[in-house]
């Protein structure tokens, strides 16, 4: 079996990750697989779709944090939606056409090169030139959602205006909470369901949760199905003894990642667990600001096998997500390390961890109180080991049977093959 997978980048941690595991799996069971990105891997890389107006608006979306003192008012932390560009993406969708020129030259050169039975593609806007040519030309199309991007046009369910988790069933809602009233959004998001309803065969969504989403803006039900990611339990595993000393965090800084809840949890152990550290990783600061406050120390970027130390050795992982992510792997990268894992109890990370069983769920509300909840748990570990030890065992084993690898593969091997068979 020929199958291509269009992504808008290679290199990343989440639907990146995904996409060439899953295509080295495929691979390796004797498939011909081929990657497409907009980002430049260098001659050696997969093929890359000219469109410089994605790259633009890819590299205008950073952020900074604008405090990063110790004692700091933890509500200072920046938003990623408040980045100029990003908000006004919005009203971007009108300007930049979803099936530019240039994406339809790249792509259709691409598929005259690679011939493939299967198209997949993963994260493409603002081009949906990927599925609609290989819809014309009879190609099965396959789309995997690691986000909200057909039925939110910031691409998070978290609105601008109120920092919560958007419940609206109507992109008339989005003027109102995350937009201008020059936007005229409904009628873009309207356009760009039509053409995915269209054109796209099967939509995998990573979680029960971003199905329901797409359900209630009235995507057909006989289209969706859910694949939860799956992991390599071999790489991500346990790798020495638990230590008591540290917690763990791995993700971007960002009110999105609840970053300011995970700080104000840690200034809250100083007094009652005053020798423990909370020990991060991931992008949002610079080399000058890594020492934020005395039981907090962020050591930036880390390779994979360091990750795998840090998570098997630490207390427990947390993630005080207060956005609705989709299906995180760090969640199931930390539990098949065997490390019991805090999170908000929301999507995908309701969907991993067992509360009581493998971590603990903590309520979405205002950061006070979620901090609380995330030092009262981390206290509750800390003074029980075998509790923590139990849970540790539990995390690995609903991984093993659950978000492996090879389950998902296989279950998008059975998609494959239906579409195949029935000719999309």
């Amino acid at each position: 079996m020929r199958i291509v997978q269009f992504n808008n980048k290679f290199t990343g941690t989440g639907a990146e990750r995904v996409m060439k595991n899953l295509g080295q799996h495929l691979s390796r069971q004797g498939n011909e697989v081929s990657f497409a990105t907009y980002e430049d891997c260098g001659p050696k890389g997969p093929y890359r779709i000219s469109n410089p107006t994605t790259k633009a608006i890819a590299l205008a979306q950073s952020f900074e944090i604008s405090n990063r003192k110790a004692g700091v008012d933890l509500e200072l932390f920046e938003d990623p939606n408040k980045s100029i560009v990003k908000r006004a993406g919005i009203n971007l969708r009108n300007l930049v056409p979803m099936l530019d020129p240039i994406t339809r030259k790249s792509v259709n050169q691409m598929l005259d090169k690679t011939d493939p039975d299967i198209v997949h593609c993963h994260n493409i806007l603002p081009s949906l030139a990927p599925i609609v040519e290989s819809k014309r030309r009879g190609i099965p199309v396959v789309v995997s959602l690691h986000g909200y991007w057909p039925v939110c046009p910031l691409a998070n369910r978290f609105q601008v205006r109120t920092k919560k988790i958007c419940e609206e069933t109507d992109w008339s809602a989005c003027r109102r909470n995350c937009s201008s009233q020059f936007s005229s959004i409904e009628g873009s998001m309207k356009k760009l369901q039509n053409t995915i309803i269209e054109n796209v065969d099967f939509i995998v969504c990573v979680s029960n949760y971003v199905q329901e989403r797409l359900l209630d803006y009235g995507y057909p039900k006989e289209s969706l199905g859910v694949i939860h990611n799956g992991i390599n339990v071999n790489e991500f595993r346990p790798t020495g003894d638990p230590s008591n000393d540290y917690l763990f965090h791995a993700g971007r800084l960002s009110r999105h990642k609840g970053s300011h809840v995970l700080f104000d949890a840690a200034n809250k152990l100083r007094s009652s667990i005053p020798d423990i550290e909370l020990r991060m990783v991931g992008t949002g600061m610079g080399n000058d600001q890594m020492r934020i406050a005395e039981n907090i120390d962020y050591l930036g970027w880390v390779t994979d096998a360091e990750l795998v130390r840090l998570y098997s050795n630490s207390l427990c992982t947390i993630i005080p997500s207060i956005w609705p992510e989709p299906h995180p792997l760090t969640t199931l990268e930390a539990m098949a390390c065997g490390t019991p894992v805090i999170g908000t109890r929301i999507s995908g990370i309701e969907e991993s961890i067992e509360d009581g069983v493998t971590g603990y769920l903590i309520e979405i509300g205002e950061y006070k109180d979620m901090s609380k909840q995330i030092a009262d748990r981390i206290e509750e570990l800390y003074t029980d080991p075998i509790l923590r030890a139990e849970m540790g065992i539990r995390a690995r084993e609903r991984v093993l049977e659950y978000f492996n690898e090879e389950r998902m593969v296989n279950e998008y091997l059975d998609v494959y093959r239906k579409l195949l068979r029935t000719g999309g």
